[in-house]
This record gives structure tokens, sequence and C-alpha cells, in this order.
């Protein structure tokens, strides 16, 4: 089936496909080093650090949470140009 939607492709469709799939990878790692970066700051809470020595990690989480976000949509964009460039030439193929 993937062949199959290959041959529909166009060179932009595969690059917009290839585009895609690279922000959802960044998208799913951003997840894991954001698991990596509660789980130190909770092993820094219960070792007794303070609070106010920990801002970096929440500045690191926030700004994962805006990347996380900007590599959404930007892989949902690019989806959805592949499936309507799909969609459009097997209508052209009927």
């Amino acid at each position: 089936m993937f062949r199959e939607m290959l041959k529909l492709l166009t060179k932009t469709g595969k690059r917009d496909l290839i585009i895609s799939s690279v922000f959802f990878a960044l998208y799913g790692l951003s997840s894991i080093a954001m698991i990596v970066i509660v789980f130190s700051i909770l092993f820094q809470i219960f070792d007794g650090t303070s609070l106010a020595s920990l801002y970096k990690y929440f500045i690191a989480i926030g700004l994962l949470v805006v990347f996380k976000g900007i590599c959404n949509m930007v892989a949902d964009m690019k989806k959805s140009i592949v499936q309507v460039l799909i969609l459009f030439s097997k209508s052209e193929n009927a």
C-alpha cells in the first residue's frame, strides 16, 4: 500500500510526506525529552533541592511544549497536503 501511495505522489508530494514524517518523529522525541525532564525535576525535589533552583527545567518544559506544538502543526499540515494530492491523483486516474 505504501508503494502504491508513493507512485501516486509527485516529487512535491513525496517531499511533503518526508517532512511530515520527520516532524512527527520530532514530536515524539520531544515527548520523551519532557518525560526525562519531569523525572529529573521529581528526583531533585525528592533529594531536597529547592524549587527556586529548578526554574531552568520549567523553562525547558515550556519551550518543549511550544516546539511540540509547532512540530504537530507542521506535520499535520504536510500530512493534509499529501492526502489531498493522493485523492486528486486518484480522481484523475479514475
